[in-house]
């Protein structure tokens, strides 16, 4: 008659079964992993938790910057330099497409066009420029991401009462004023939910 065999298993030991598999696989990787892993597995999974996040989130980079914004701004910018050089008598005329609607020289050159004695063009390209640094900081500077908001409405309501102006005070429309109001326009519609007040 033959005697059974009775085989042994080895028990683990409370801290081997309290070490999740995931654990198991960065121990293996190197003996000091193992030993963090044992003692501290929550710091551990709270590392790689990090990493992942970390992952997730993209850097910020300069594609954060709002181009078309930009380039509409830029854009009202350069529209203004031929109404400035006409207004400081650089150039004696500017050209108007040949529709009795248009009087640009007309109207430029009015006393209207000077509040407090400052050709209008000089105050718009100040004002412009204003807007196209703002939008250039807002990327980093939470104060300037603020104030876009604002400056973008500032610029078109400026931009639609000298539009009225020039048709309730002269009966005609300046055609290189409507460039800058087409700009603007252009202004209001890329930035009106670029920057928030809360980022």
């Amino acid at each position: 008659m033959s005697t059974p065999i009775i085989r042994l298993q080895a028990v683990p030991s409370s801290s081997e079964q309290r070490e999740t598999p995931g654990l198991r696989t960065a121990a293996s990787i190197h003996p000091t992993v193992s030993a963090y892993a044992r003692a501290n597995p929550a710091g551990l999974f709270q590392i790689a938790s990090n990493r992942i996040e970390s992952e997730r989130k993209p850097p910020v980079r300069s594609e954060d910057l709002n181009v078309p914004l930009t380039i509409a701004t830029a854009a009202a910018l350069a529209t203004l330099v031929p109404i400035a050089l006409r207004q400081l008598k650089v150039v004696r005329r500017l050209p108007d497409p040949e529709h009795h609607l248009f009087n640009s020289n007309r109207i430029i050159s009015s006393h209207k066009s000077r509040p407090f004695g400052v050709p209008d063009s000089l105050l718009g390209l100040a004002s412009y420029s204003a807007t196209l640094t703002l939008v250039l900081m807002a990327p980093k500077s939470g104060a300037a991401r603020r104030l876009v908001g604002p400056k973008l409405a500032l610029d078109s309501a400026v931009a639609a009462t000298n539009t009225v102006r020039q048709i309730t005070g002269f009966g005609k429309l300046c055609s290189w004023c409507l460039l800058t109001v087409a700009a603007t326009a252009a202004m209001a519609v890329t930035g009106r939910n670029a920057f928030r007040l809360n980022r």
